[in-house]
């Protein structure tokens, strides 16, 4: 009985703390910052995150011999089922929201809230504490992307990797300020219209419409490894477990309770329907830069901060360092990079002379095999794991996919042949952000360094594990974390 009463207590407890802190913010108003929150893990607008730095990338005595790349997708809509539950929820939502807003006239008020959606007009204040700009905004949101453009690339998405392309060839001018030819630059993209819209939108942005793209390849074991794996797809399930613990916490259950009294709630929303209100936010704001979306209102900095660690677990262990099934995975693209940096290394000799290596290689997937090719590399690993305890400590992780992961995420390698010191050397560009691999000089590598480094994934990728009946060890945090879960939801049961 007293663990039940100290649970229910302890709830309470957290539910007054995240009504206080409302109080404390009631006077924040998302129309007026001029500096609001916008990292929204993998729905980050690559506008916010890219290196608007365009100046050549200079490595003295050496010149660039070839670029290798890969890339996520540009700003895309969501999936067909994500549609679905938007469509199904935020109208509904939003009519409440504007409900709560106005003064109760025995029951006029919500008429009267639904009939003004639209106009901007200020309603008297009786519940919740968004501001007038920003309900007003609310009131005039619609959305407008119908099922059959599920998964595409949106405009926003054309223009992020066609000037993602532009900005490349103004750095890399001795490789790309030049004409196309299909023996020089060899593109390759993931199935799915977003990936092949992606790779169009690159290929035009360096060469005008001169490229014509070859077709995909059916189950590609280079770009879709992740999806031609059985065993990881069997082991994901098992990922999530660190991500539900997470939301029975205390700092989602903080957030939850603060987002539906800012709201104007007098009870707690589901998690599904916050859930639902941040992605509307994120994908607004990923579609139209320049814009605010109202729904990220419903949010403070802080929550935003919650929802987007909540994501960053969601992908730390479906795709990343969270289960080792995921850094394994990442080999084949590594490989590829490497052998093709091996020839770019051997193109001086008389064996290789009239086969060079193309100047450039660009690769469009999607964002899961991305981040496994991270992992992979080592990028962005953090000493002490991801966890659903460890936010707080976690509040300078690498591992964050706002930055990693974002819309067009990408990792372009360009190999260098150099007059001084060591004959060949690899920078690595994140985002267009100079990486700092380990072992390397301000993000330049030694060749040499690199290919020990890598030898593992490039030269012992060997992906049967994926046919087998057994799956690799899953992570030991997520053992313990399942333990833990089951034992609160075990004493939550017990105070119901």
């Amino acid at each position: 009985m007293w663990p039940a009463l100290l649970l229910l207590l302890l709830g309470a407890a957290l539910v007054r703390d995240a009504h206080a802190q409302a109080d404390d913010q009631a006077d924040y108003c998302l129309a007026k910052d001029q500096f609001p929150y916008l990292y929204f893990g993998s729905k980050t607008a690559y506008e916010r995150v890219y290196d608007h730095k365009e100046s050549p990338q200079n490595v003295p005595w050496c010149r660039p011999s070839t670029v290798w790349m890969m890339a996520s997708a540009g700003t895309s809509y969501p999936d067909r089922a994500t549609l679905v539950r938007l469509y199904e929820t935020l109208p509904p939502l939003q009519d409440n929201i504007l409900q709560n807003a106005v003064q109760d006239d025995g029951g006029q008020a919500g008429q009267r809230a639904s009939r003004t959606r639209g106009r901007g007009s200020p309603w008297p204040r009786r519940r919740g504490r968004l501001c007038a700009e920003d309900l007003a905004a609310l009131a005039r949101w619609h959305l407008n992307v119908t099922e059959d453009r599920a998964h595409w690339l949106t405009g926003q998405g054309q223009a992020d990797l066609s000037f993602l392309a532009r900005r490349l060839k103004r750095r890399l001018p001795e490789l790309l300020n030049t004409t196309y030819s299909e023996s020089r630059f060899r593109f390759r993209y993931a199935s799915g219209q977003r990936t092949h819209e992606s790779a169009e939108a690159f290929a035009s942005g360096l060469f005008s419409n001169e490229v014509e793209l070859p077709r995909p390849v059916e189950n590609d074991p280079l770009l879709e490894f992740d999806e031609l794996c059985p065993a990881w797809r069997k082991d994901r399930e098992r990922a999530l477990k660190e991500v539900e613990i997470f939301e029975i916490g205390a700092e989602m259950e903080q957030t939850i309770a603060r987002v539906s009294y800012r709201l104007g709630f007098h009870y707690n929303l589901s998690m599904e329907n916050v859930d639902l209100m941040w992605e509307m936010c994120r994908y607004d704001k990923a579609w139209k830069y320049v814009s605010l979306s109202p729904w990220c209102s419903a949010f403070t900095e802080d929550d935003l901060k919650v929802m987007e660690y909540r994501a960053d677990l969601q992908y730390y262990y479906s795709y990343s360092y969270g289960n080792q099934l995921n850094v394994k995975l990442g080999c084949p693209p590594v490989k590829d990079m490497m052998d093709h940096f091996t020839r770019a290394e051997m193109s001086g000799g008389a064996a290789f002379e009239s086969i060079p290596p193309p100047t450039g290689v660009f690769y469009f997937t999607h964002d899961s095999a991305l981040h496994m090719m991270l992992a992979a590399l080592g990028v962005a690993k953090d000493p002490v794991p991801l966890m659903a305890s460890n936010m707080e400590q976690q509040a300078k992780r690498a591992f964050r996919t706002s930055f990693i992961g974002s819309f067009a995420a990408n990792l372009a390698a360009v190999f260098y042949t150099c007059d001084q010191g060591e004959r060949h050397r690899v920078m690595f560009y994140l985002r267009e952000r100079i990486v700092e691999m380990e072992g390397c000089q301000v993000g330049l590598c030694s060749w040499n360094h690199l290919r020990t480094k890598l030898a593992k994934a490039a030269n012992g990728c060997d992906l049967n594990f994926c046919h087998t009946s057994g799956s690799a060890p899953f992570s030991a945090s997520s053992v313990l974390a399942a333990a833990a879960a089951a034992a609160l939801l075990a004493a939550r049961r017990l105070a119901a």
